[in-house]
């Protein structure tokens, strides 16, 4: 051994150790070197510790340690060093980390030399600074079937030499699944000396049998199952060096859950997906005319039906939503529950039903709304049936009876721009037809100039006139524009300025009193029908 530490050494001459072949420990650590010659070490094929530590290197020679076939330790910390030469381990990779002994003097003493060696093992000592973390680009994705998922992993630096990352992929869920898998996980992921960024990469199968979202979770290596490699990355894998000497790994960002889903996630309403902290989800349906509250001396209230009929799912969670657009809501019970904001939560089993009746006691006048019901994943909008009845109780016996029955509207029935729908009185006696509209998504909100046009045609088709259109808003809205002394057919379609994705949703009726009827069409209008969307020009 040689230790010549803590010297006050500012330079060593480049062949001051090459007469030393059975050198087995070198000690220059705590001087203030700031250089050492490249060949410095040549010849020292025996040297298994050597003690850099606590100078003043700023950089090192990528072949300082080249020759040196029995290094078990090195220490480098407390040096500024920016970073370690790509190649520098090279020479080294096979022996670094594994074990030497250390002569405790007994067996000198004794007189035997092979008596009273201590084992110990080696290691690699840098400054923490020259440590790169890994760690996954992201820790979840939203993806749909079918489609080729890349997962980035990367490095927070460059070193010295390659390595290698082994990962595994847990399933989660019966269907869920995966081809291609690229790199493979006993491979594993490889960055090359000098090189930051890999990635995962996978194909998320196709289940026609499964319904909603499943997942898979990607997790990288342990810090003891990830390996070190020459610096262009070939094998074999260090046998002795950990890779902790090196590289430390973001347990935050270790794991990577990727969300499979027959529903595209970009598409659903961000409301919707809100409900259930992302998971993909439906809108079943939209109710645009609930009215609760007092009535003149009467008190009105709606029953609502949410019915699951999805043979495949064994329950469904589904929430309901009284809402009025921008403008402010009361409190609305949900058969005598008054949840949060309006949004009442329940889970339904297969065949299993929910009946309740909202109704707004609080309320000082009559209060005209939506409702809305969500479905979330896997149940779908096919999956609830949503019915309510308009129900009116009089003021001395307390009798409710039946105004009329609506069936909760699905998206097929929503306009967008440019979408038109009709609506026919079957019998005109000067009745008032009323009609309610909501925004199909609870935030949205109608761009300035969105309009309703509106053209009256008699029952053979025939255009009779334009109407005045109705500007739309945010809020809900229930009007009477309309009496009828005829039987008529009225076209409504909406106008949306720009690009938008708005859409809304509207219902139609007519007043009972002297046997009016309106019966509310979800056919679109062919485009060819006309300027005005249904007949020919006025």
């Amino acid at each position: 051994d040689l230790q010549l530490s803590g010297n006050r050494l500012s330079q060593v001459p480049e062949e001051v150790f090459s007469d030393l072949d059975n050198l087995r420990s070198l000690g220059l650590g705590f001087n203030p070197l700031s250089e050492l010659p490249e060949g410095i070490f040549q010849g020292l094929s025996n040297l298994e510790r050597l003690f850099l530590s606590h100078n003043s290197l700023e950089e090192l020679s990528e072949e300082l340690l080249k020759g040196l076939n029995n290094l078990r330790l090195l220490r480098l910390p407390g040096n500024p060093l920016k970073d370690l030469p790509e190649g520098i381990l090279d020479d080294v990779l096979d022996t670094l980390g594994g074990e030497y002994t250390v002569d405790s003097g007994i067996g000198v003493l004794g007189g035997n030399p092979n008596v009273g060696r201590v084992p110990y093992r080696g290691d690699l000592v840098v400054d923490s600074d020259l440590k790169a973390t890994l760690a996954l680009g992201s820790t979840a994705t939203e993806a749909l079937e079918g489609a080729t998922v890349r997962v980035p992993v990367t490095l927070s630096r460059t070193l010295p030499v390659a390595v290698r990352v082994p990962y595994s992929v847990g399933v989660g869920g019966e269907s869920a699944g995966y081809a291609n898998l690229s790199p493979a996980p006993d491979s594993g992921l490889l960055f090359p000396a000098g090189e930051t960024q890999s990635e995962i990469s996978l194909t998320l199968s196709q289940d026609a049998a499964a319904q909603g979202e499943r997942s898979l979770v990607l997790t990288l290596g342990k810090p003891t199952e990830i390996q070190l490699r020459r610096s262009n990355g070939q094998p074999p894998d260090a046998p002795d060096l950990q890779s902790e000497s090196l590289v430390l790994r973001s347990e935050d960002r270790a794991v990577h859950t990727v969300t499979v889903s027959d529903v595209d996630p970009a598409e659903q309403d961000p409301f919707c997906l809100s409900l259930w902290q992302g998971s993909p989800c439906s809108t079943v349906a939209i109710l645009p005319h609930v009215f609760l509250g007092p009535l003149g001396r009467h008190l009105a209230s709606t029953e609502v039906a949410v019915t699951h009929g999805d043979p495949e799912a064994a329950e469904c969670e589904a929430a309901l939503l009284f809402h009025r657009g921008t403008s402010p809501a009361p409190a609305v019970s949900f058969g005598g529950r008054f949840p949060d904001g309006n949004l009442f939560r329940t889970t339904l089993p297969r065949g299993g039903a929910e009946l309740l009746t909202l109704t707004a006691p609080g309320a000082g006048q009559l209060t005209s709304g939506a409702l809305y019901a969500f479905a979330r994943s896997p149940c779908q909008a096919g999956s609830l049936q949503v019915q309510a009845r308009h129900l009116l109780e009089g003021p001395s016996d307390g009798e409710t009876v039946e105004l009329f029955s609506v069936a909760g509207q699905s998206e097929s029935e929503w306009l967008g721009d440019g979408d038109c729908r009709r609506l026919t009185a079957l019998f005109g006696n000067g009745r008032d037809v009323g009609l309610s509209w909501v925004t199909a998504r609870p935030e949205q909100s109608a761009p300035p100039g969105t309009r309703l046009r509106f053209a009256e045609f008699d029952l053979k088709g025939n255009f009779i006139g334009s109407l005045d259109s109705l500007e739309i808003s945010g809020q809900h809205q229930a009007i009477s524009p309309w009496s009828l002394n005829r039987p008529a057919t009225i076209q409504m379609c909406l106008d949306v300025p720009g690009a938008s994705d708005f859409q809304l949703a509207i219902d139609a009726m007519g007043t009972t009193a002297g046997g009016s009827k309106v019966q509310f069409s979800t056919v679109s209008i062919p485009d060819d029908a006309g300027p005005d969307g249904g007949g020919p020009n006025p």
